[in-house]
C-alpha cells in the first residue's frame, strides 16, 4: 500500500485506472507517467483513447480501454479490450487467467460489444419476474425456494449456452433443441408474438447511442 498514487507509478510497469469517470482525467493528468516504461489500461467505461493519450502522454500503443463484468473475480468472466494487443502482450495470459479475453478492432466496435455487458440488470429483472410469479402461483412455495429454483434453472441453460458459445450458430442450435410443441418452443413463440425480441433490440439500440454519446439512453 502507498501513500500516493505516484508511488504507484513508480514501482509499476502495467498500470490500471479504476475511477469514477468524471474523476479519471483529473486523477490521470496529476501523474507523471514515464513513455519508455508504462502501459496503462482504463477500467473506466467512459473513457476514450484519445482521451487516455492527452491525459497521461503515453503513446497509444500502450494505451487499452477494458471493460468486465464482476464474474472476472472468481476468473469465471470475459475481459473486452481495445485496441488488438500484440500476441506476446502480457495482458492476454492475464486476461485470459481471468475467464477469457475478447478483442474489439477499434472503440467503434467496442461499444457495440459493450452493450451485451448491460443487459446483466435486465436478466436479473426476468429471474426477479419469474420467482416473484411462483410465489405468487406456487401453492405456498417461499421466495427463498423460488429464488433458489429459478435460480438454478437459469444456470443450467446459461451452462448450455457457454459450452457452445464458440460455435457459430450457437443459439440458433439451442433454440432447435426444443421440443416441437413444447413449453420452451410455445414460450419463445408466445415472446415473438407479444413483440419482446424485437423490444430488447430497442434497448440495444438505446444503449449503443448512450455508450457512443448520442443520447442519454432513454426510449422516446
Amino acid at each position: 500500500v502507498y501513500d500516493d498514487n505516484q508511488e504507484i507509478l513508480n514501482n509499476a510497469d502495467m498500470i490500471f485506472i479504476c475511477v469514477l469517470p468524471d474523476q479519471t482525467s483529473s486523477v490521470l493528468r496529476e501523474l507523471q507517467f514515464e513513455k519508455e516504461r508504462h502501459t496503462l489500461v482504463s477500467l473506466v467505461s467512459t473513457s476514450t483513447l484519445v482521451g487516455l493519450k492527452e491525459d497521461t502522454s503515453l503513446p497509444s500503443d500502450q494505451i487499452y480501454k477494458c471493460i468486465c463484468l464482476p464474474a472476472v473475480s472468481r476468473h469465471e468472466g470475459v475481459c473486452l479490450v481495445t485496441p488488438k494487443t500484440p500476441t506476446d502482450s502480457i495482458l492476454i495470459p492475464l486476461f485470459e487467467s481471468l475467464g477469457g479475453i475478447a478483442q474489439a478492432e477499434d472503440e467503434e466496435q467496442m461499444s457495440a460489444m459493450m452493450v451485451p455487458s448491460a443487459l446483466m440488470g435486465s436478466m436479473y429483472g426476468m429471474l426477479k419476474q419469474s420467482r416473484d410469479w411462483l410465489v405468487d402461483n406456487g401453492n405456498g412455495i417461499s421466495k427463498k425456494d423460488a429464488s433458489f429454483l429459478v435460480g438454478r434453472f437459469f444456470w443450467g441453460m446459461m451452462q448450455d449456452a457457454e459450452r457452445k458459445c464458440n460455435e457459430e450458430n450457437a443459439y440458433e442450435d439451442l433454440i432447435e433443441e426444443q421440443t416441437p410443441g413444447g413449453l420452451n418452443e410455445q414460450a419463445l413463440n408466445n415472446w415473438r408474438d407479444l413483440g419482446a425480441l424485437e423490444s430488447l433490440d430497442k434497448v440495444q439500440d438505446a444503449l449503443f447511442d448512450r455508450i457512443r454519446g448520442k443520447s442519454d439512453g432513454s426510449l422516446e
